[in-house]
């Protein structure tokens, strides 16, 4: 966000944001208004797919009944894996995926033919509980999950402020009078127009929660 953008209520909520992270370091670096709502959201029984990994890692596989975490990053896989066995857990299949097409951005559609993307893309279809895409290939990623989670499962996708229609007062780059940032976020979005949908923003970081009929 350019300096320009930062209004007193951006400041504010930035200020608020960093106390929170002080005051929980181990919590998922979502919006932090977003966390209770998924805590209430995920269940013991659940099976979930995480796209980048870290703090919601751990998070996650503490509440629900296996993981799978995809990584692109060596050396940041490298410490999540050692926070995993600190920690003792077992239920998390977590791979690590070199990031070789593409520019690796976080906006970037070309996911495709990657072996990052490809591990979803080998899930079965309606087997999921959830999607939690928060790495590289977004858009790709995120129109694999709308087919691999099940009816009542849900795609969860953070920093979606910069991609994504926004509701109106959100304080984010786009609004609905915006369209979708490329075109295959279009298309995601086009694909999950009659789904219902569950947007959380804390003035700095947002999160959108899609509900699969």
């Amino acid at each position: 966000m350019m300096i320009s953008s930062w209004t007193p209520k951006y400041v504010a909520s930035r200020l608020l944001e960093i106390a929170y992270r002080r005051m929980n370091p181990i919590t998922p670096w979502v919006a932090q208004n977003f966390i209770p709502v998924l805590d209430s959201y995920i269940r013991p029984t659940d099976i979930g797919f995480e796209y980048g990994s870290g703090n919601s890692t751990i998070w996650l596989a503490q509440r629900v009944k296996d993981l799978t975490s995809v990584e692109h990053d060596k050396r940041w896989h490298e410490i999540v894996s050692g926070r995993l066995r600190e920690r003792s857990i077992s239920n998390v299949e977590y791979i690590i995926c070199s990031d070789k097409e593409g520019t690796g951005r976080h906006d970037d559609d070309r996911g495709a033919n990657t072996q990052y993307a490809g591990i979803l893309e080998g899930k079965p279809a309606d087997s999921l509980d959830f999607v939690f895409v928060d790495g590289i290939y977004r858009s790709y990623c995120s129109m694999i999950a709308i087919n691999k989670v099940r009816s009542g499962g849900c795609v969860i996708v953070d920093d979606c402020g910069s991609y994504l229609p926004a509701p109106s007062g959100a304080v984010n780059p786009r609004t609905y009078r915006n369209d979708p940032s490329s075109p295959l976020w279009a298309a995601f979005w086009n694909e999950v127009s009659d789904w219902r949908r569950i947007w959380m923003d804390n003035g700095v970081k947002a999160a959108v929660m899609f509900l699969k009929p």
